[in-house]
């Protein structure tokens, strides 16, 4: 995750918001196309509310978070075995939440301002970003 010094609080959390929104909004857009075209009759995903799908991103964010912190501090306190869980929560965090990406990527074409960064690539592999403080 990097080193926590110089990280600006704010804009961590602003960017970080903007991507869970973008993911809520790509979601629900796919889901709806995979009801509409019957790709997901007979799934478990058919039987979601739109407000699920919409509070999805957001939800595993936040569970998600808090369980790959228990999982690194327990690995660091010795409990063996821990970090492959935690790698294995981040990996479906950023399925979940980097869907999104390509939406912020293509709206920070026209408006720069929307996330606080100065480059912004069309995936980022990462669950959280956090943005550095302008040295």
């Amino acid at each position: 995750m990097g080193t926590l010094t110089g990280t600006h609080w704010i804009g961590t959390l602003h960017l970080n918001i903007v991507r869970v929104l973008s993911a809520a909004i790509t979601l629900a857009v796919l889901f709806l196309i995979g009801r509409l075209t019957g790709f997901l009759s007979g799934s478990q995903w058919a039987n979601m509310s739109f407000v699920d799908i919409l509070f999805m991103p957001a939800a595993l964010l936040i569970v998600g978070l808090a369980v790959i912190l228990a999982f690194r501090f327990a690995g660091s306190m010795g409990v063996p075995m821990m970090e492959g869980p935690a790698g294995l929560m981040s990996l479906l965090m950023i399925v979940f939440i980097a869907v999104g990406d390509p939406l912020i990527w293509i709206v920070r074409k026209y408006y720069p301002a929307i996330v606080p960064v100065q480059s912004f690539n069309i995936i980022n592999p990462r669950a959280v970003i956090l943005v550095q403080k302008e040295t």
